[in-house]
């Protein structure tokens, strides 16, 4: 670990006792990494420090690279498959270049800011921080390059013992374009600030490859309002549908929307009120709710119907079809890469939660 010794390193603000300093572990992942954060911070994070990530690119196996940043006709930088991607595969890992620490905006005089934002880049490697300068800047209230590039590229994620909030930025990961109706979906590690990218379906070669940069399944109005975050409007094949298509699938969403909460609402209640009748209407709204699920390609919603299945038939006594279900859900979360294939076997602990345990 590198920490600065130089004042140029630490900035006390008058606005706050609060101190952030940039920390870096030239170690981690492909050039190194570097943060912006508070001591506190830093030290509740210390296996950030320890870390000694691999600095190969991911997937480098006998199927080859899966993927490449191209240029893309009117649309600037892009990710296209190299070869077949099938379902669920993992094909990219990415390691976090810069991580902020979100107060530091709140609380930090703008030069200094800017002075941090500035040393962070400074201290990965040459390479990364050419790549990082390189990224999108597409902020209209960013006054500085780093800033532009993290406000345009990063993501939220939380480091610490209170789980604070930082922007991490992931230079392979900005590199992939957003739609709504993505084919692939990134898996972040948070504690070592690192992303795997997976397919959400099989994706042929030369296709281009996208994830959501929002929460999947919301409908066109709200998306396009979200999305102005990145101050853009989206184009993707599911907004720029027909009116009708558009009308269709923002119906199936709504109608989503509605299942899923009604079915909760029964499957994780204990109140003694709900009937039988009315875990029976539930899991009949749960048949109806997947062919919208996969109609919408809303894939990571259905583990969370499978537990909720198993919550239901065991409510119902039936505990041969609960556990079966309760596989199910892990079985698929595990699929989809949410846990390790050692956590599939852990059905006992989900069906002691459906006693509420």
């Amino acid at each position: 670990m590198d920490i600065p010794t130089g004042d140029e390193g630490k900035k006390d603000t008058d606005r706050t006792n609060t101190r952030f300093c940039v920390y870096a572990n030239d170690r981690h992942g492909v050039g190194g990494l570097s943060i912006v954060t508070t001591p506190e911070t830093a030290s509740a994070s210390i296996d950030l420090w320890d870390e000694d990530l691999p600095k190969l690119p991911y997937a480098t196996t006998k199927k080859g690279l899966a993927y490449e940043i191209v240029d893309l006709p009117g649309r600037g930088k892009g990710v296209i498959a190299t070869r077949k991607i099938k379902q669920y595969e993992a094909f990219m890992v990415d390691y976090a270049a810069l991580a902020v620490d979100l107060k530091v905006a709140e609380t930090v005089a703008r030069e200094d800011g800017y002075e941090l934002l500035s040393k962070a880049a400074e201290q990965v490697s040459p390479e990364l921080s050419e790549k990082v300068h390189s990224l999108a800047q597409t902020s209209t209230a960013a006054k500085h390059p780093i800033e532009n590039v993290l406000r345009s590229n990063a993501f939220h994620t939380a480091l610490g013992a209170e789980g604070d909030g930082h922007m991490a930025l992931f230079p392979d990961l900005s590199r992939i374009n957003h739609a709504c109706m993505p084919n692939a979906f990134p898996r972040f590690v948070p504690h070592s600030l690192a992303v795997s990218v997976a397919a959400a379906r099989d994706i042929e070669p030369g296709e281009e490859i996208t994830i959501s940069y929002i929460p999947l399944g919301q409908t066109r109005a709200v998306r396009q309002q979200a999305l102005l975050r990145w101050e853009f409007v989206c184009k993707c094949a599911l907004c720029a549908a027909s009116d009708d298509e558009v009308e269709a699938s923002d119906a199936r969403r709504t109608t989503i929307d509605q299942f899923r909460a009604s079915v909760a609402a029964v499957a994780h209640s204990h109140d003694p009120k709900i009937t039988r009748s009315n875990r029976r209407q539930a899991l009949e709204t749960i048949r109806d709710l997947f062919p919208r699920l996969h109609e919408e390609q809303l894939f990571t919603a259905y583990s969370e119907q499978y537990a909720n299945i198993g919550r239901l038939y065991w409510a119902l006594g039936d505990h041969g079809q609960a556990q079966f279900y309760a596989q199910r859900s892990l079985d698929t979360l595990a699929e989809q890469g949410f846990i390790g294939e050692a956590d599939r076997g852990k059905v006992h602990m989900l069906l002691r939660s459906f006693d509420g345990q």
